[in-house]
């Protein structure tokens, strides 16, 4: 279903990829035509429809070997060895080999002189100056002084206070800021500027490939589902059949243990013991956990084989063996790592005991329980 379902999506996926790239192709070859086609106008400075050595002679980026001059026979390079070119062989031969050398003229308007007299005038020339009256006329009066010394300003308050009612024709218009707004009015919605379209983004989909996408979502996403559920359903019969091959015992009352870890810590480290798993040790006070050995088998005598069980292939030890650990079972009322010891160098041995051995032994003859 996954694959049917992705079949027609592929397909119409890259149908509309294939009409995307041929949509740019088609705009960047326009833009080539127009490019060449501005380029030509700028160069054919006498207007002839055609460019010309002395044309090509008079733009300084032509200048191959960049020392000031564009030399005749670098004119004849760029022309292709043509004393000169008409518009189409222009575009078509010309353009795409000149196209990164051609400057294009520039739009920016030089700035406005600037008088030298009147720069250096500075701003002398803004201050106001006070002309002396014309002969036979009489000198402005003096501002009045009061009888503290200080100008009398009552006239100028005066006329600050005035207001100018405004006129019959007077067409100003008060700005009432939109949270002000009368209930009842329209609400004013300002135009947002409109967003310019990137023409370098691929367009949607349409509304048919759009559905064949949901379509094979869909079938993708219940596919992992049931991939997943599989793969659970995997692990747990894994699980089951290692449970079932596992040798626990003549009544298999040793599988009570598995997935269950016990500690027993001395004066410098905790032991840790894992049955049909694992055995470990690490420092008292914390610190990283040394492997002494994975579960390899049980290793007791023939006539009481579950009576001890090894755990190999542990941390190396330095310039020594792998470690490896030999767990003895015991009789208990409950499950108890009971002590832990290296008799040899990097071979330890655990104690343990547990009701479990407190049943039949493999052997056939019962044992002892002294301590019930």
């Amino acid at each position: 279903a996954k694959l049917e379902a992705e079949s027609p999506e592929t397909e119409a996926k890259d149908k509309h990829q294939k009409a995307w790239d041929e949509l740019k192709a088609e705009r960047q070859a326009k833009k080539e035509v127009e490019a060449a086609s501005l380029a030509f106008k700028d160069l054919d400075t006498n207007g002839d429809n055609s460019i010309d050595m002395q044309e090509i002679i008079a733009r300084p980026e032509f200048d191959i070997d960049s020392n000031g001059v564009v030399s005749e026979e670098e004119a004849k390079e760029h022309l292709e060895d043509k004393e000169s070119v008409d518009y189409d062989t222009f575009t078509k031969d010309i353009w795409p080999h000149v196209k990164d050398i051609y400057k294009k003229p520039t739009t920016e308007e030089p700035p406005p002189e600037v008088d030298p007299s009147t720069e250096a005038r500075g701003e002398e020339d803004q201050t106001e100056q006070i002309e002396p009256p014309a002969p036979g006329q009489p000198p402005s009066p003096p501002d009045e002084v009061d009888e503290d010394g200080e100008y009398d300003d009552d006239e100028d308050e005066d006329d600050d206070n005035d207001v100018d009612e405004p006129g019959v024709n007077d067409q100003t218009v008060p700005t009432v800021p939109i949270t002000d707004r009368i209930e009842g009015e329209p609400e004013l919605i300002l135009d947002k500027p409109s967003e310019e379209k990137d023409e370098d983004s691929m367009p949607e989909y349409d509304e048919e490939t759009k559905k064949l996408i949901e379509a094979a979502d869909e079938a993708r996403k219940n596919y992992d589902e049931a991939n997943s559920k599989l793969k659970e359903l995997d692990n747990e019969l894994s699980s089951i059949k290692s449970y079932l091959e596992q040798d626990y015992g003549p009544n298999r009352e040793y599988a009570i243990l598995q997935d269950q870890c016990f500690e027993y810590t001395d004066r410098e480290y905790t032991y840790k013991y894992c049955p049909f798993s694992k055995g470990s040790q690490r420092p008292k006070n914390g610190g990283h956990e040394t492997s002494l050995g994975n579960w390899g088998n049980w290793a007791g005598p023939e006539n009481d084989k579950y009576s001890v069980q090894l755990y190999e292939k542990g941390q190396n030890c330095w310039n020594g063996p792998d470690r490896s650990v030999k767990v003895h079972l015991k009789c208990g009322l409950e499950h108890r790592l009971l002590s832990s010891s290296e008799p040899s160098r990097c071979e330890y041995a655990f104690e343990f005991e547990t009701p479990c051995r407190c049943s039949q032994p493999s052997g056939g003859t019962a044992q002892p329980h002294d301590e019930l």
